[in-house]
């Protein structure tokens, strides 16, 4: 690829890439939840939340259905791709918080490895299953504040617990706290049953 002038494809110039209204620009989360600055340019556009497709032929496994139907709406708790330092111990704060609390839970593995020692029947571990098909089933969800699973909460009208890692998920975790849609996020380090 070339700057103008060579063959290839013809790149505008670095102080022509910036300059408004020749190129658009989208915020994909809600202006509901942080609305849109009145100085940006027209330029810069915030059509809301963005959602993956429907995986076509998508059929949620047997026995997570099976446990859906087995009794009251249970808990998510999920933190996604975010690793822990101790997985074994975050997964017994969880368990023992659902037992505490004599709620059910639905647990997600995730990449960072919460694979409790030992599972009680009112706790189902899974893999992967889309937000868009399992929130809006769900009693609540405790998450780890991504953008993507900020949203699906927001989407599927339930309460919100987050718990930010690092990156952007302490901002989600203010924003929606300010917008007065949940309440404030917990400290990842500090998480405890008390």
């Amino acid at each position: 690829i070339k700057r103008h002038g060579g063959p290839g494809m013809p790149l505008p110039t670095r102080s022509e890439s910036w300059q408004p209204p020749k190129h658009l620009f989208c915020y994909a989360y809600s202006p509901s939840l942080i609305p849109r600055p009145n100085d940006w340019p027209a330029n810069i556009h915030v059509p809301g939340c963005l959602y993956l497709p429907e995986p076509p032929g998508w059929e949620p496994p047997p026995a997570l259905t099976d446990f859906l139907a087995s009794g009251p709406a249970p808990v998510y708790m999920g933190f996604g791709s975010m690793r822990s330092e101790r997985p074994a111990e975050t997964a017994e704060l969880v368990l023992e918080a659902l037992r505490r609390t004599g709620l059910r839970g639905v647990l997600h593995r995730g990449w960072g490895g919460v694979e409790p020692a030992d599972v009680p029947d009112s706790v189902l571990l899974v893999e992967s299953v889309p937000h868009y098909w399992l929130l809006p089933r769900m009693a609540a969800v405790v998450h780890h504040g991504g953008a993507g699973t900020t949203a699906a909460g927001l989407r599927a009208g339930i309460p919100s617990v987050l718990v930010p890692h690092f990156a952007d998920q302490p901002f989600w975790g203010k924003a929606d706290f300010q917008a007065g849609v949940r309440p404030t996020h917990l400290q990842r380090t500090r998480l405890s049953l008390a």
